[in-house]
């Protein structure tokens, strides 16, 4: 048995950055405003300092002080072994990732078995599950950088929240960093993958080769932002309006089937050919239940109870796809080679009656350096 074991921790920077000015201020058109929505539009810093003293005497870069120094930790086991006629593995890895965006995070849990045993000369089988667990709080990027772009460098975008909780800004305009902290969007998958196979050998020029898979998760997502919570000289975040909850159930599931049939002869030592026949099976069901509800009773209780409006939709998919494929090599005292293909499929994406496609090749090799004796 042979025990493998890793941990590893690490830290994650942004190493490159927008090029920001700090010569101009907030305003616009040349003309000094400090709750405009232009952030660098004004006058110089020396100007806006004659108007306002309280002007600070440089500007900041809030996109170097919006992100943040993320770390994560990696740890992975396994053990396995066999003999001859039987092996194994197991093996169970795990991550834990707190993102450069602030609030941003990742976890991923794998444990995964598989295993082979080679039941004659003739029949060997394998197997192999695997289940994954993952998920953590996501942010729009996106969202997070337009905003940091319309933040006036001449307020510190780190500084976003009051005593009483609410958003801490200028005008109106929207303070990134409060909206990551209290708009949240996180999933849960929960996710298996499995295969069995098995080799057929039962004569030396005649193999059969299946395999047949499963992969299927269930991903559950919500997101969800606070209503104005009604406190004096409030401002409220403006993307959430007056509050939403959001919840999306998806379930996934794809089965394939593969069957080989290969067949080898030579004929004599100078000519050797292979043919390959086959099956191929796909088929895919997808399910996705949307639930999204607005305008929020209680500004900070998150659940469909308490929103006013309520819109569901659901979309949900299955599609199949099988195939017949067959592939015949011969080679030449292994200097010309010649390969023909073929295959066809059928999918349930087309219309019935039209939907069948069938494409073949053809390939011709010649290694001239395997029949003549280069200089």
């Amino acid at each position: 048995i042979r025990v493998d074991f890793s941990s590893t921790f690490g830290f994650d920077q942004v190493n490159k950055y927008p090029e920001v000015q700090n010569t101009f201020t907030q305003g616009y058109k040349g003309v000094y405003d400090p709750i405009s929505f232009w952030p660098s539009w004004g006058p110089s810093i020396a100007d806006a300092q004659k108007i306002d003293p309280s002007h600070p005497s440089t500007i900041l870069n809030n996109f170097k002080n919006a992100y943040e120094t993320g770390n994560q930790f990696k740890n992975y086991l396994s053990f396995g072994g066999g003999n001859d006629k039987t092996t194994f593995n197991f093996s169970i890895a795990n991550l834990n990732q707190n993102g450069v965006l602030p609030e941003s995070s990742y976890k991923n849990t794998s444990i995964r078995l598989s295993g082979d045993q080679l039941l004659s000369d003739k029949l060997k089988i394998g197997a192999a599950i695997n289940y994954i667990k993952s998920g953590g709080d996501r942010v729009n990027s996106d969202r997070f950088n337009e905003q940091l772009i319309y933040w006036a460098p001449r307020v510190d975008v780190t500084d976003y929240v009051k005593d009483d909780g609410t958003m801490k800004t200028y005008g109106e305009t929207d303070n990134p960093i409060y909206g990551v902290h209290s708009n949240r969007f996180k999933d849960d998958v929960n996710r298996f993958i499995g295969n069995l196979n098995f080799t057929y050998s039962p004569l030396k020029w005649f193999d059969v080769n299946y395999r047949v898979g499963m992969d299927y998760f269930t991903d559950f997502r919500k997101g969800y932002g606070p209503a104005p919570a009604g406190l004096p000289d409030e401002i409220p975040f403006s993307d959430n309006e007056l509050g939403f909850y959001n919840e999306y159930n998806i379930q996934s599931r794809d089965l394939t089937s593969t069957l080989n049939l290969t067949f080898k002869k030579d004929f004599g030592t100078d000519i050797t050919t292979s043919l390959r026949v086959g099956n191929d099976i796909y088929q895919k069901k997808y399910d996705q239940l949307s639930t999204e509800g607005s305008e929020l009773d209680i500004y900070n209780l998150f659940s469909m109870n308490n929103v006013r409006l309520l819109k569901s939709s659901q979309n949900s998919l299955e599609e199949r796809l099988v195939g017949l494929y067959g592939d015949i090599s011969f080679a030449y005292k292994n200097f010309l080679f010649l390969n023909v293909t073929g295959r066809n499929d059928w999918t349930s994406t087309l219309p019935e009656g039209n939907n069948s496609f069938f494409y073949p090749s053809v390939s011709l090799g010649y290694v001239f350096s395997d029949q003549f004796t280069l200089p």
